[in-house]
């Protein structure tokens, strides 16, 4: 039987957005929210959750993210505003958002989602928001905190910041969490 992984693409965000991720984490702990906080190295941008693959599929994805990425220069983003899944009134998923220059981020993942369909991965299904998670909240204990502070702006403020190289991940998910390793690394043109 043919061992498969679970697999994603992804964008690593470089150290200083983690830097300032960390310190919008920590403001936010003291909501006193029910929630399971992402840890920094564990912080990634998913541009396609492929799911399980196969060995043969993982050769593949790599030969199309080898082209995508010498098709695609090196590209900035910003962070910009809190935000939660669904919605402010069942917060599920805190996560802090992103936008990047020229819409670069959305053409990247509009090339990936291309590619990776002509390998016979189902059409991606809906329009995401690019976001970074910080939290999983286990419950409604203290959301009215975190909701004031989303409604009246919650915006964040960060340098812009390069994005090099894309990621495909392997991703183990055991008791204590997810556990990711680097199936292969991407370098962008520039």
């Amino acid at each position: 039987m043919l061992q498969t992984v679970r697999a994603f693409v992804a964008i690593d965000p470089p150290p200083p957005a983690i830097q300032t991720i960390a310190g919008i984490q920590d403001q936010c702990k003291t909501l006193g929210l029910d929630a399971s906080w992402v840890k920094a190295k564990n912080i990634h941008l998913t541009l396609r959750f492929l799911g399980n693959i196969s060995p043969r599929q993982v050769s593949e994805i790599k030969l199309r993210l080898t082209e995508i990425a010498g098709q695609t220069s090196a590209f900035e983003f910003s962070l910009s505003r809190l935000g939660v899944f669904p919605n402010l009134q069942r917060p599920r998923v805190l996560w802090v958002g992103l936008e990047s220059s020229g819409h670069s981020l959305e053409a990247l993942q509009k090339k990936i989602n291309g590619q990776m369909q002509a390998l016979g991965f189902p059409p991606a299904t809906k329009q995401s928001v690019p976001h970074l998670t910080l939290a999983r909240i286990k419950s409604p204990r203290n959301t009215d905190g975190l909701r004031r502070a989303i409604e009246s702006g919650g915006q964040v403020v960060s340098e812009p910041l390069e994005v090099s190289s894309i990621k495909l991940y392997q991703s183990r998910l055991t008791s204590h969490g997810s556990l990711y390793s680097v199936l292969g690394n991407f370098t962008l043109k520039g």
